[in-house]
Parts: C-alpha cells; sequence; structure tokens
C-alpha cells in the first residue's frame, strides 16, 4: 500500500478481504483402497524355480503343465558336441527356433546354456567357439522376446567355465573373448550369466579404482553397457565353504564375496542350483539359505538339483517361501485415487506397495493403466522403471492422468497391467505379471484390478480440458489468484510461502484493481502473509492452502491494513 495514499486518511482503520480462489477448481478427494495379500504360489514371468529341459528337439510334451505347477521358465540346455569341428547349420537353426516356439506357445521363457559336452573335458578352438557365437546372432534376434537370459556357458563341462583346454579356470583373456562377444551378438535388452564373481572383476578389471575392478551402482545400472549387462550364476549353491570352488579368490572371504555378488545382482540376474555333498552342509538348512537368497536377489534355482537339499528346505518349511520369493513379488498394501472425476478432468493416483521377493526385474517391463467400462477401454503409460522396484516396502507409485474430454459418462474399472513390452507377447496374458492379492488378477486379460466403480461425470468438481487423450501428465501446478476489495486495492505486497522446507518464497503486488496471482505452484501446503508493516491478517497468516484443493472449506480471510500519521 503506498504510505502517501495512507497519510491521506490519517487515523482512517481500513478491513479489506483478501480472497485466495483457485483457476483449477477444488479437485475431488482421494478415497482409500485397502487390499489383502495373497500367499499363494502362482507362475510369474521372468521369475521362479526353472526346469532343466533339453532344447534340441524340444516337444511340447515335455513343458506342458509346468504353468500349473507354478513354473514359468525353463532352463534351455544345448549339447552341440556334433558341432565341435564345423559351422553351426540350419538343421540347428530349425531346431532352436521350434524349441523357442514351443516355449512361447507353453507361456514359458528361457534361461538359454549352449556347450559342447557334459562329458570330456576337449573344447574347440577359441576361433570355433567365437564363430558359433556369431552364427547365434539371428536366433536371438528371432527369439529374444522369450529370452529370459543367456548363461554364458562354451567353455567346459556343462559350460561352467572350468577343467577345459582353454584354462582350468579360463585365461582372462579367454573369457573376455567368449563373454564379449556374446553379448555383441545378443539383442542389447538381454544380459549374460557367467560362472563366478571373481570372473567378473577379473574380466572388468580397472587398476585405478578402488579395488582394482568396476562395480554396479544406481548411475550404471541397466545403461546397456558389457558390465551392466554381466550376471552369474552359482551351481553349487550352498553345497560347501566355498561352494565347491565358486568362491576361492584369494583374499576373499565368503562374505565378501556375497556383500560383492549382492551388490551387481541388485541390476542383474542371479541364479543356479545347489550340488552334490556328503554330508549336506550346514549352508543348506532353512535360515542360512534363505539369507543368502536374499543377499544373492535369486531369480531362479534348477527344480531338480540337488534334490536332497531341495528334500531339506521342503523339510524343514522354507520350500514354500523359497517359491514365492525367487526374483520380484510385487504386494499392493493400499491406494488413494480421486473419489469421482470429470471427462477431461485429472485422475490422482497413489499406489503403495511393497515388493517380498529376493529380487527385482532385470529385463524391460511395460506398465500401463487401464480405464475400462464394458467394451470401453483406454490405455494409459506409466512413467515408471519396474527394474528399480527393488525388495523392499514403501513403493509409491504417486501419479496424475488427464482423462479424455470426450470419454463416456459411467462407472470404471481401474487396472494395472504389467506386460511384455516385445509386441509379440505384450497382448498374452501368461506374460503379463501378476500381483500377490486376493481378488486383483484378470486372468483373461492380464490386468490387475485396482478399484471398480470409478465414476467419471460431468458433475463431478475439479478442473478439466479438452484433451481427449488419456495419459499421464506431470504433478498438475495450481494457481493461487484473488481480489482485494475496498478503498485501498494497489501496491498491496503478499508473500507466499510453502509450509515445508523445500521451495523458495514468492511475492506479488496488487494491480490497480487489487488483483494478485501465484503461478505454476506445485501440490503442497502454503502460507500467504502481508509484508507491509502497516497491514496485517487476522490470523496474521493463512496457513494452510492446501494445492490440489480437495477439502471444499473457505479459504476466505480479511487484511486489516492500518493508517499512520
Amino acid at each position: 500500500m503506498r504510505l502517501s495514499y495512507i497519510k491521506k486518511i490519517a487515523l482512517f482503520f481500513l478491513v479489506v478481504t483478501l480472497l485466495p480462489v483457485f483457476l483449477y477448481a477444488a479437485e475431488p478427494p482421494l478415497i482409500q483402497i485397502p487390499y489383502t495379500e495373497n500367499l499363494d504360489n502362482f507362475p510369474n514371468p521372468e521369475r521362479g524355480f526353472h526346469r532343466y529341459t533339453i532344447f534340441r528337439g524340444l516337444q511340447a510334451s515335455s513343458v506342458s503343465g509346468l504353468r500349473a505347477a507354478g513354473i514359468s521358465l525353463i532352463l534351455g540346455v544345448v549339447i552341440v558336441n556334433d558341432y565341435k569341428n564345423k559351422d553351426f547349420d540350419t538343421a540347428l537353426f530349425n531346431q532352436l527356433n521350434s524349441a523357442f516356439s514351443v516355449a512361447r506357445n507353453a507361456g514359458l521363457k528361457v534361461n538359454f546354456r549352449l556347450y559342447y559336452t557334459d562329458q570330456t573335458y576337449q573344447d574347440p578352438p577359441l576361433s570355433r567357439m567365437l564363430s558359433h557365437i556369431d552364427q547365434l546372432q539371428q536366433v536371438f534376434t528371432n527369439n529374444v522376446d522369450v529370452i529370459n537370459h543367456v548363461e554364458a556357458g562354451f567353455i567346459g563341462p556343462w559350460g561352467e567355465w572350468h577343467s577345459s583346454n582353454l584354462g582350468n579356470p579360463p585365461t582372462v583373456s579367454n573369457m573376455t573373448a567368449v563373454l564379449f562377444r556374446l553379448l555383441s551378438v545378443l539383442p542389447a535388452e538381454r544380459m549374460v550369466m557367467i560362472r563366478r564373481p571373481m570372473f567378473k572383476r577379473q574380466i572388468f578389471a580397472n587398476p585405478p579404482l578402488p579395488g582394482g575392478y568396476e562395480v554396479l551402482d544406481e548411475t550404471k545400472a541397466f545403461n546397456g553397457s558389457n558390465l551392466a549387462r554381466t550376471g552369474y550364476h552359482d551351481d553349487a549353491f550352498v553345497s560347501s565353504d566355498t561352494d565347491l570352488g565358486t568362491y576361492v579368490d584369494p583374499g576373499w572371504s565368503r562374505t565378501n564375496e556375497l556383500a560383492y555378488a549382492g551388490n551387481e545382482a541388485r541390476y542383474t540376474p542371479f541364479g543356479g542350483e545347489s550340488s552334490y555333498h556328503s554330508p549336506l552342509h550346514a549352508y543348506t538348512h532353512c535360515t542360512y539359505s534363505v539369507s543368502e537368497l536374499e543377499t544373492l536377489h535369486a531369480r531362479n534355482l534348477n527344480d531338480g538339483w540337488y534334490g536332497s537339499v531341495l528334500q531339506r528346505w521342503t523339510d524343514e518349511g522354507c520350500m514354500d517361501e523359497i517359491k514365492r520369493r525367487l526374483g520380484y513379488r510385487f504386494v499392493l498394501n493400499d491406494a488413494e485415487m480421486s473419489q469421482e472425476v470429470k471427462p477431461g478432468g485429472v485422475l490422482h493416483l497413489k499406489i503403495n506397495f511393497s515388493n517380498v521377493g529376493f529380487g527385482s526385474l532385470f529385463n524391460p517391463r511395460d506398465v500401463k493403466l487401464i480405464l475400462q467400462n464394458g467394451s470401453q477401454l483406454y490405455v494409459a503409460a506409466v512413467n515408471s522403471d519396474p527394474r528399480r522396484w527393488e525388495p523392499v516396502a514403501g513403493i509409491v507409485l504417486d501419479k496424475y492422468f488427464k482423462i479424455p474430454a470426450n470419454i463416456p459418462e459411467g462407472y470404471y474399472d481401474v487396472k494395472l497391467n504389467l506386460p511384455d513390452p516385445k509386441t509379440s507377447l505384450q497382448n498374452n496374458p501368461l506374460y503379463s505379471i501378476r500381483l500377490a492379492n486376493d481378488g486383483v488378477w484378470e486372468s483373461v486379460s492380464g490386468y490387475n484390478i485396482l478399484t471398480t466403480g470409478l465414476q467419471i461425470h460431468n458433475a463431478a468438481p475439479g478442473s478439466s480440458t479438452s484433451d481427449t487423450i488419456f495419459q499421464e501428465i506431470d504433478n498438475p501446478s495450481f494457481t493461487i489468484s484473488g481480489t482485494i476489495t475496498g478503498m485501498v486495492q494497489s501496491d498491496v505486497t503478499v508473500s507466499l510461502y510453502p509450509n515445508s522446507c523445500t521451495g523458495m518464497s514468492e511475492t506479488t503486488v496488487t494491480d490497480s484493481q487489487g488483483n494478485y496471482s501465484f503461478s505454476n505452484l506445485p501440490t503442497g501446503t502454503y502460507m500467504i502473509t502481508p509484508e507491509q508493516t502497516v497491514c496485517s491478517f487476522n490470523p496474521s497468516s493463512y496457513k494452510n492452502i492446501v494445492i490440489p484443493r480437495t477439502d471444499y472449506n473457505s479459504y476466505n480471510f480479511t487484511l486489516s491494513c492500518g493508517c499512520m500519521n
């Protein structure tokens, strides 16, 4: 307020009202939706116990019934001892493509491993291996949709990188050549597993770095580099102090090995199988085995080997837990959602869930929100990477969606779909992720029902636009504006402060008509206060201006400006 004007009305006490209103009308309140966890073991893509399967000549009868048993993965073993001295040929490619088709038709994915022998220790020359790897490129490209990951294989009996004429263990140069060539021909969205964590440290040695080797972290994960695409498998899990040679790097204790491998496995696949040892090692007891599976973020294990270890887990009562928790397992805790919304309006949805599995996703995965009323179906992509949904509680998706302005009024089901991103599998419900809750899974569509009966109607409160696309939007920004009425209107300085410790205050001055405005405000709680010493609010500041506005309360309050001589 101009002081010269105040002096003209000395000793005059003026009361004006400052009315904060919103260009976005009051948004509908959020309602809470509870869920109940489901403890059943059911198949989900890219995780769980896998079935050891001879891949060449695979028939549908060999894998029928696996999904009914809760299995969605096979370990596709390809033994090519008949190709040690010659190139791969059309006959082999046809066998592999046929086997992948069998897996696809059965709703399965494949952990792929190719090697030359399980009987003798004589491998072909490295040049032959690399040539064979090159020849697999088209097979991998054609079938990447049902490839979960590739185990490096090739070297040594069972492809386990020992007892080979390329070294026991193989030389670092030989290991590097095989791994990097595999990564070069495998589509970039798929990963390769090698046999021991020490091999990864050797291959990715970098002396200037702490420890002398590269490690994965959140910034490097999923960036497509060879490092980010290399995991490991332990084919002697909990079998002995060293897991039969898995952990034998000088100076590395088992504890240190597990810490290193566990960090890498946050972002890359870990799996394997147990192995023969008599007597069974103490590590095979449930308490230790489950703890180590957690540490290593285990995604898969062989369901048929080693039988005595699997039986111990059954006898001691942890087998059901292991079946449920291998890989990811997403459980809805609760959700909050707009009670109603108008066509062209904003749907606010906050999903609270947990990953109670041992691990997380490592292959790309889509997230989609579905609105459905009978044949009316609307799909919006959700901006979130499920590979980052690690095994923790309290994962929150807090999202806003623009409802199409031309959507028919009615009651809609709200559903979450986590489909495979490949077009060949996108609409196949067997390859969509099921949430571990009662009453949410829709097996015909592969959708998870978050709630039913969301009313979309023109009488709903809230903002609206003419947009006709159902899509996620950034957290809407809102405007607080108003007008001062009374004899004194212009040049009143008003400040807006966020009630949190984040964000900057803003100041505006009323115009000649007494108008003021604060625009592009993110959601939050704010307070308003005048800056002139001759003006004060009653109360001194308005402390609870909430946007988006959902409570329908009046935000009117008075500004008292006194006059001085």
